[in-house]
């Protein structure tokens, strides 16, 4: 069976991209762990499904399979997506299982565009996360300990569950050390993307992402966000600030409680994919 696709990036996260009529039949699940491994597949962060009716829709996949609620840099990319496939107009209303969300333009081609990313959600219950003290309603400078060393978690849900990690410096073999001890931590039953943030001023922050069912990323969009909503409550960085990933830099802004997102994105490939039932 050979499927169209479309595959993107945003600042180094990467997306394959199908419409649902192509798939509508396959288990999104399992063909998403075969699409994104990047040994037996095309490879990605990520696989996004376009459902149009009765409106538009980002259906969202970890490169594990597992349904997440939404990406930042993928509704980037999928703005970029159906702008190139006809859509008319200078912003769109996606829905997402984060609630709907509106992506507009910044310039003709959908290459760059500024999304409203909803307001940021502090409650445990809807983080969510289990804390042990009954009278706990947020985990903030939560102190835990691991690898022997003390530990402040940040957690909130901002399009999706993430907790942010102070750190002095950008290092990978922490992040890689400490970014799976936190995801699969107790307190976060649906586990949680994790975020490592060095606050080098107000206006400009560093931060490596260890993303649940993916790992180390190049980039990651809500996390960038949870960042500056996290740095903005510490007193870190102002309502606006540029956040630098690997892949490359968004700007957040804050406006009251509700948070904004501006970045690029750029198409990668078009084709067809020859899906083998079963898998690889």
């Amino acid at each position: 069976m050979e499927l169209r696709f479309s595959k993107y990036q945003g600042i180094g996260n990467d997306f394959i991209i199908f419409e649902e009529s192509e798939v509508v039949d396959l288990d999104f699940s399992l063909l998403a762990q075969n699409v994104c491994n990047r040994k037996f597949g095309i490879g990605a962060d990520g696989m996004i499904i376009c459902r149009r009716e009765p409106n538009i829709e980002m259906v969202f996949y970890n490169a594990d399979g597992s349904r997440a609620p939404m990406c930042g840099n993928g509704i980037r990319c999928f703005g970029h997506y159906l702008k190139q496939s006809g859509l008319d107009g200078q912003e769109v209303d996606i829905k997402t299982l984060a609630g709907n969300l509106t992506l507009e333009y910044r310039n003709a081609d959908g290459s760059s565009s500024r999304v409203y990313m909803g307001n940021p959600k502090w409650d445990v219950k809807e983080i969510p996360a289990k804390v042990a003290k009954s009278d706990m309603d947020k985990i903030l400078r939560f102190k835990q300990i691991l690898f022997d060393e003390d530990i402040e978690l940040n957690s909130l849900y901002m399009g999706t569950t993430h907790t942010i990690v102070e750190v002095s410096q950008i290092d990978e073999s922490y992040a890689s050390q400490f970014g799976p001890a936190i995801e699969n931590l107790d307190i976060y039953p649906e586990k949680t993307n994790v975020n490592f943030v060095n606050w080098v001023d107000e206006e400009h922050l560093e931060i490596l992402t260890w993303e649940r069912g993916v790992g180390i990323t190049l980039a990651c969009g809500t996390g960038a966000c949870a960042a500056v909503v996290v740095g903005d409550v510490l007193s870190k960085n102002g309502k606006k600030a540029e956040v630098k990933s690997k892949g490359g830099t968004l700007l957040i802004e804050i406006d009251g409680k509700e948070v904004y997102m501006t970045g690029p994105s750029q198409k990668i490939c078009s084709g067809l994919y020859t899906y083998i039932k079963g898998g690889y």
